[in-house]
């Protein structure tokens, strides 16, 4: 069984994760989430979570769902650490050990990050190369605080966000309207998209050598998805509910390679992922690659849903962000 894995290595993802944790864990897959300050997984499968005796107490389960107001965080100078593995403890090593232990061929294993928690990025580093060479695919979902962005910042963080991309398999730029804002519906969203992505066959498939293709080349991948409007092509008002997602706070005309991907019931034809590329097609790029594919749920209620995966360089999305204020 195909396993997806939540972890965070910060403070600050790790609310983040606990917020998250709590709608998704009706997937229907076995799920995996560990934060900060534990040294083992909490496991979630068939709903119901799974904790040995002597485990509990070592995790907390997520209380209070919903969006928390936005909090403002005062401008610091954070200093600067160099990434090293061998600077890893003998006590950092045994916990690497026990987390990668259950990791397997195919499995997804997503890292939230906050990219100014310096001090953390060894140990997801080191976990994310270890999943990799397992065959599993492994994505860092980037984030920041909510503190606009300065000029002279975006140079450095252009520089942090490739460092990330030689370390896992993608990297997802967030929002700090998503992160920052509390908008945890979204991220729960992002997950249960990206899990049904990786692990549920398509009829025109989508699989995770899509993924990586379009991740390449030192690019920052942007996520996002929608659902269909009454009054309109549902294809169409599906593909323009994606784009209009708080997710999905880039510069269109920036995207370089996208991955589109539709889901419905068995009234979806091969014709409305060709409506809902269309509508991609006329806002990004000319040259833009896109990849599109078609998923049938055999569920008569399901409603069409779009999920968009937009390509674009590191220093074009900060720029973005940096030109909205955020």
């Amino acid at each position: 069984m195909r396993q997806l894995f939540l972890l965070s290595f910060d403070e600050r993802s790790d609310m983040m994760v606990r917020r998250t944790i709590g709608l998704i864990d009706g997937l229907g897959y076995r799920i995996r989430f560990r934060t900060s300050g534990s040294d083992r997984y909490t496991l979630i499968e068939n709903d119901m979570e799974v904790v040995p005796p002597a485990e509990a107490g070592t995790e907390v389960r997520p209380e209070g769902i919903g969006p928390l107001q936005r909090s403002l965080h005062p401008l610091e100078v954070r200093p600067k650490q160099a990434i090293n593995p061998m600077m890893l403890s003998n006590s950092d090593a045994e916990l690497l050990e026990h987390l990668e232990e259950p990791v397997t061929t195919g499995d997804l294993v997503l890292f939230l990050c906050d990219v100014f928690s310096r001090e953390s990025h060894v140990l997801a580093f080191t976990l994310s190369e270890r999943a990799m060479a397992k065959q599993a695919l492994s994505l860092c979902l980037l984030h920041r605080d909510d503190v606009p962005l300065r000029f002279d910042s975006l140079d450095e963080l252009n520089k942090d966000y490739l460092r990330f991309n030689v370390h896992f398999n993608g990297v997802v730029g967030l929002s700090p309207l998503v992160s920052g804002g509390g908008v945890y519906v979204e991220l729960a969203n992002l997950v249960r998209h990206l899990a049904h992505f990786s692990f549920r066959p398509g009829l025109v498939n989508l699989d995770q050598a899509d993924l990586l293709v379009t991740s390449k080349g030192g690019t920052v991948l942007v996520m996002t998805y929608g659902s269909e409007r009454p009054g309109g092509n549902p294809a169409a008002t599906s593909a323009m509910d994606a784009l209009e997602n708080p997710l999905c706070d880039v510069d269109l005309t920036s995207v370089r390679k996208a991955l589109v991907s539709i889901i419905g019931n068995d009234s979806l034809s091969v014709e409305d992922s060709l409506v809902a590329a269309e509508v991609l097609k006329k806002r990004i790029r000319n040259d833009a690659r896109i990849i599109w594919g078609v998923t049938v749920v055999p569920d008569p209620e399901q409603e069409m849903e779009v999920f968009l995966v937009l390509a674009t360089t590191p220093m074009e999305l900060l720029t973005h962000w940096y030109s909205r204020g955020v």
